[in-house]
């Protein structure tokens, strides 16, 4: 196991409070990914010539790849620590969202969403490991509803993000967006 032991007991109060603010977005972004681009259903299907409903497959991809990437993730973080597995699926994060902005159709926005939530993954487990790794066994349990309720919040406020930018611009914003959001 390559998990490097964390002195818990030097850590500062200001330090775990930026430590949670950067898991708890950490933490948003699979969440957010999903209801951000929800405005633009209709916008996409008129684009790709196909019904709404057609668009919703890309919504079942994403929960397929949050489901399998959670299995994966674990494993490899514990095997090659935090750090590695988690800028690599950042990084996949990054440039699948960017790349769904050039989707051409159904097919290939669904496919893109699935590595994208591949991705977000990194971040959902990497959190709940960290809080783990630097917090005492009692301070868990606050720390991780702490991040429960920023994950909570990310699929409230998504739509109306989404919304203003459909309102103002164009559907492949949003995967901009959301390419900025992760970097």
């Amino acid at each position: 196991m390559k998990v490097k032991q964390v002195d818990k007991e030097n850590v500062s109060k200001g330090r775990k409070t930026s430590v949670i603010l950067v898991l708890g977005t950490l933490i948003a972004i699979g969440p957010f990914s999903i209801d951000a681009y929800l405005p633009a259903f209709k916008q996409i299907a008129g684009d790709f010539k196909v019904d709404t409903s057609a668009i919703g497959f890309t919504l079942t991809t994403y929960f397929i790849g949050i489901g399998l990437g959670q299995l994966a993730y674990g494993p490899l973080m514990d095997r090659y620590g935090r750090r590695r597995p988690l800028i690599a699926g950042l990084i996949l994060y990054i440039t699948t969202s960017v790349l769904s902005a050039y989707a051409w159709d159904v097919s290939s926005l669904a496919t893109l969403r699935f590595f994208t939530a591949l991705g977000a993954c990194a971040g959902m487990v990497a959190s709940k490991a960290i809080v783990r790794d630097l917090f005492d066994d009692d301070k868990v349990a606050e720390v991780l509803s702490t991040l429960m309720l920023i994950m909570g919040i990310a699929p409230i406020i998504a739509p109306t993000i989404g919304g203003f930018i459909i309102e103002h611009y164009h559907w492949d914003m949003i995967f901009y967006g959301l390419a900025g959001f992760a970097a």
